[in-house]
C-alpha cells in the first residue's frame, strides 16, 4: 500500500487497537497489518539493536564453535572476557575491578534481577528508589522480588532531582536506588552534578543505600561529560553491563555485574541465611551458579574478543556504534520538529527519543494516530512516565526507513 492510502482505518481493517500500545501489542498490531494487507510499519517501537554484530565478535564466535567450546561448561565466566572488562573498567571508566568482583550472566536483564535479589535481601528492607520514567521491564523485576518501588521523577530538574530523591530515602531507608544512565525511554543522561548528588546520598552512612546502574547504553553518549559512571565517585554503586546494545548481541544474552571490591566484600547474615554466602559478591556469585549454570560460552569467547579489540584499538567499535545511532538520534529529531512534534527530553544518548504533539489526547492517542501513518511507537507512561508522549526507538531507522518516516509524519500532519 502507498503512502497516499493513509492513515489506516484499523478498526475498519479488522485490527484491533483498543488496548495500551505496549511494546508486545505493538508487535501483534504490526504483523497482522503486514500479514493482512502488505503493509511494512515503520518499527520505532523496540529499541533491538540496528547495526550488524562487529565481524571480529562473529569471527571469534565461530572459532570458539568449531573449537567446541559450545560443548563445554564456562562455570566461572570465560576469563578473558573477564580480563577485558576490568580493563575496560580501568581504561574507559577510570576504576579498578578486582576480577573476583565481576561476574559474568546472561544480559543485562538478568544482571539486574539477582542484583536486585540479592541487595533486597540483605536485610528487612523492602522499597526500592525506581528512577522515572525507566524500564518497565525492571519495574516488573523489582515487584517479583518481592520489592516496593517507591517513584522518583527526574522531571524536576537537576537540582530538585537529586533533592526528591534524598527525601525518598530519608523517608523511606530503601535497600537501594535503581537508575537507568543514559535513561530508556528519554534518552537523558545525568549531569555531573546530579551524579555528584548521587554519590553523596550512596556515601551517607546514615542512609546505608546502593545505587544500582543499569548500563545497556554506557558507551551511547552523546556529549562529554568529566565522570563517566557513579562508580568513580562511590563504592555504594554496583554496575549491570551489557553486550546487548553497543556490540548487539541481543540474541547472545551477554552481561556482567561489576562492583567495587569494599562493596563485593560486604558481609549481611541474611544473605548467608538465604544463598550460602554472607557477601553481596558471594550471594551473586551462588546466585548466577544456581540460576543459569552458564552463560553461553561462544558468545562470551565473541564479546571477549570485541572487548579485546577495542581496549586496544581506543574504542573503535564504541565510536563507530555510537556515531551511528547518534546520525539517527539527529535525523529523527530534525524531521519529529520539522513536522509539528515536540521533543519532552533533549537526547543526550542511548537510541530513543521522546516526542509529544499538541493535537493529541495524550501518549496512547499519538501512538495509535502514529500507527495509522504508517509508524509504530510506545506511549510514555507505560515507563511510568507523562501522560503525554511517545517513545520513538531509531535502532530501526536506516537511510530507507528515514525517508519514508519523513512522508508518514507530514502526513500525520496534515490529516491530525
Amino acid at each position: 500500500m502507498k503512502h497516499d492510502s493513509y492513515p489506516l482505518n484499523l478498526e475498519r481493517m479488522g485490527i484491533g487497537v483498543d488496548k495500551t500500545l505496549d511494546v508486545p501489542t505493538v508487535n501483534l498490531i504490526i504483523t497482522e497489518i503486514k500479514k493482512k494487507y502488505k503493509i511494512e510499519v515503520i518499527p520505532l517501537h523496540m529499541g533491538v539493536p540496528g547495526i550488524p554484530a562487529p565481524s571480529v565478535i562473529k569471527a571469534a564466535q565461530l572459532e570458539a564453535v568449531n573449537a567446541g567450546l559450545d560443548e563445554r561448561y564456562c562455570l566461572e565466566g570465560n576469563e578473558s572476557l573477564i580480563a577485558e572488562l576490568a580493563v575496560y573498567y580501568q581504561q574507559r571508566i577510570g576504576v579498578e575491578i578486582d576480577i573476583s568482583s565481576i561476574i559474568i550472566v546472561n544480559g543485562g536483564m538478568e544482571a539486574g534481577s539477582f542484583v536486585f535479589d540479592v541487595l533486597g535481601s540483605r536485610d528487612k528492607r523492602r522499597q526500592v528508589i525506581f528512577i522515572t520514567p525507566g524500564f518497565r521491564q525492571s519495574y516488573d523485576r523489582l515487584i517479583s522480588c518481592n520489592l516496593a518501588p517507591v517513584e522518583v521523577s527526574m522531571d524536576a530538574g537537576s537540582s530538585g532531582f537529586i533533592a526528591a530523591v534524598e527525601q525518598q530515602v530519608k523517608a523511606h531507608k530503601p535497600a537501594f536506588i535503581l537508575l537507568a544512565d543514559p535513561n530508556n525511554p528519554t534518552g537523558r543522561v545525568l549531569t555531573d552534578e546530579e551524579l555528584e548528588g548521587l554519590a553523596r546520598i550512596c556515601n551517607n552512612d546514615d542512609y546505608d543505600v546502593i545505587c544500582a546502574v543499569d548500563d545497556a547504553y554506557l558507551e551511547l553518549r552523546y556529549r562529554e561529560r568529566t565522570y563517566r559512571h557513579l562508580l568513580n565517585l562511590t563504592s555504594r554503586a554496583i554496575s549491570l553491563w551489557s553486550a546487548s546494545k553497543i556490540y548487539s548481541q541481543a540474541g547472545n544474552r551477554v552481561g556482567a555485574i561489576v562492583g567495587r571490591a569494599e562493596l563485593m566484600s560486604r558481609e549481611y547474615p541474611r544473605l548467608k541465611d538465604r544463598f550460602g554466602a554472607p557477601s553481596i559478591g558471594g550471594a551473586l556469585r551462588r546466585l548466577q551458579h544456581n540460576a543459569n549454570v552458564n552463560p553461553n560460552s561462544p558468545a562470551q569467547a565473541g564479546v571477549a574478543a570485541g572487548l579485546a579489540y577495542d581496549n586496544s584499538h581506543n574504542y573503535e567499535i564504541c565510536r563507530q556504534t555510537r556515531q551511528a545511532y547518534q546520525r539517527r538520534i539527529e535525523q529523527l529529531k530534525n524531521v519529529s520538529l520539522m513536522y509539528g512534534f515536540e521533543l519532552l527530553y533533549e537526547p543526550g544518548g542511548a537510541i530513543y527519543l521522546a516526542v509529544d504533539h499538541p493535537r493529541t489526547a495524550d501518549g496512547n492517542d499519538l501512538a495509535r494516530k502514529l500507527l495509522s501513518v504508517g509508524v509504530a511507537s510506545v506511549p510514555l507512561f507505560i515507563f511510568l512516565g507523562p501522560k503525554r508522549g511517545v517513545r520513538l526507538s531509531v535502532s530501526k531507522l536506516d537511510e530507507a526507513a528515514g525517508r519514508r518516516l519523513a512522508e508518514s509524519l507530514a502526513i500525520f500532519n496534515s490529516v491530525y
